[in-house]
């Protein structure tokens, strides 16, 4: 329990320090979008957690999208 609110904690920071060096409209998105891909990946290799063709076309256009904010404008 204590790993974690410290892992909590140190995510929120991340976060903070994040957005005070770019746009809440790139953060947002990124983070939820690799919030996805670092559950789902672990998820399956670690766990041997099964994904459905949905949750697995989601987790692809997750890192699809992630790839697409940091594109040049």
């Amino acid at each position: 329990m204590i790993t974690g609110l410290a892992l909590h904690g140190m995510s929120f920071f991340s976060y903070v320090s994040v957005l005070s060096r770019l746009r809440l409209s790139v953060v947002s998105p990124v983070f939820t979008g690799a919030t996805i891909v670092l559950i789902s990946a672990p998820s399956v290799l670690l766990l041997a957690e099964s994904l459905n063709t949905l949750q697995t076309v989601g987790t692809l256009t997750s890192l699809v999208g992630i790839g697409l904010v940091f594109l040049p404008a």
